[in-house]
């Protein structure tokens, strides 16, 4: 953001909150003149961040958790004909167009994700990009704290248009209650039963419009996937993901923007993208496909930020080590990326690292 130029006029800042919108405004009062003219006031907008609001369930209602930027779709590093389609998919069943092809045809309007891979690879980090693009905020719920009569209250008071992401559906106790398919299981108890969650997303009372995305990092630990239209599957980094993740961390970041620090402390290696792609495939050389998450390579890598031929330096002491490289159980040659949620925030001059695994999500500022 541009420092507004100073006039010789004291300035007070504000911002607000609308429409997906935070927007910066600069506001002062010109000195009055010789001949006596009343000051004026003058507000100038100076800068707009679209935003995700992201809502957690807790008390049997929704509550916001935190507003944050929206995360933009090239810090997801995926193959771009499995991360296109999936976008495309999304953009597809949002369009207004979309909604009278359902009625017409007399089908209920709703579209299911199933994103499914280790810890580490991406899931939580493209339910974030495609919050970011198509301006659609996230209810994310926790399936461990509510019971059948909470989870459809809940269902009951999401917007038509939004993201129900539910993390890690493999991990709640439902799979165990397969009885209560039949009717046995009781909706009254501290848990939500596994028919409970199957009509809440695939019943006919189901909520019509929203995006459902569910992640998983044991698909085969899942009986059935309910209202599953579109399966996304995320794996261990690859060469080309390796080669992705150097140039998406060492890389100019878009339209020129430079983190505070990197001027005054003098750190930030003057790379040119010619330089940054030869070390980009040293880098890549020097790492064995398949071995590691995104995330552990995201690790290695921010504490290098500012210094890319280091990273290239030390990274094979990094993999003799054995540090990282947890495999995944079953191997599968998918590629996708990243749990890990890095994310250049030059607004507040820190490099924030969301890491989200199988049980905690925690902010890293470095």
């Amino acid at each position: 953001m541009d420092e507004p130029v100073y006039d010789g006029n004291a300035h007070t800042y504000s911002s607000t909150y609308h429409n997906g919108q935070l927007m910066l405004y600069a506001h002062h009062l010109t000195a009055p003149t010789a001949d006596g003219e009343r000051p004026e006031y003058h507000m100038t907008q100076i800068d707009t961040w679209g935003m995700t609001a992201i809502y957690m369930n807790g008390d049997g209602r929704w509550n916001l958790a935190t507003r944050r930027g929206q995360k933009r779709t090239n810090s997801v590093i995926l193959p771009e004909d499995v991360k296109n389609d999936f976008f495309d998919d999304i953009a597809e069943y949002l369009d207004p167009e979309a909604v009278a092809w359902y009625v017409e045809h007399d089908l209920l309007y709703r579209r299911g994700y199933l994103l499914y891979g280790a810890p580490g690879t991406g899931k939580t980090s493209l339910s974030l990009a495609a919050a970011g693009q198509f301006g659609l905020d996230v209810y994310a719920m926790n399936l461990s704290k509510v019971n059948d009569a909470t989870l459809n209250k809940l269902m009951s008071k999401l917007p038509t248009r939004c993201i129900l992401l539910l993390e890690d559906i493999d991990a709640i106790e439902i799979a165990k209650s397969r009885e209560n398919i039949d009717g046995a299981g009781s909706s009254t108890g501290s848990s939500v039963t596994l028919s409970g969650l199957l009509n809440a997303i695939d019943g006919v009372g189901s909520v019509e419009g929203r995006v459902l995305i569910m992640t998983t990092n044991h698909v085969d630990r899942l009986d059935r996937p309910g209202r599953v239209d579109k399966m996304v599957e995320f794996g261990l980094a690859n060469r080309e993901m390796l080669l992705e993740l150097f140039r998406y961390i060492y890389m100019p970041l878009p339209n020129g923007t430079e983190c505070a620090g990197d001027k005054a402390k003098g750190a930030a290696e003057n790379q040119d993208a010619a330089s940054i792609q030869e070390l980009a495939v040293m880098f890549a050389d020097r790492v064995p496909e398949m071995r590691y998450s995104p995330a552990e390579i995201l690790s290695f890598l921010i504490p290098y930020k500012r210094s890319p031929r280091d990273a290239v330096d030390h990274i094979i002491a990094w993999v003799e080590r054995g540090e990282g490289s947890v495999p995944l159980p079953r191997q599968t040659p998918a590629m996708s990326m990243m749990e890990e949620d890095l994310d250049v925030n030059c607004a507040s001059a820190s490099f924030g690292m969301e890491l989200m695994d199988d049980s905690q999500s925690y902010l890293v500022t470095i």
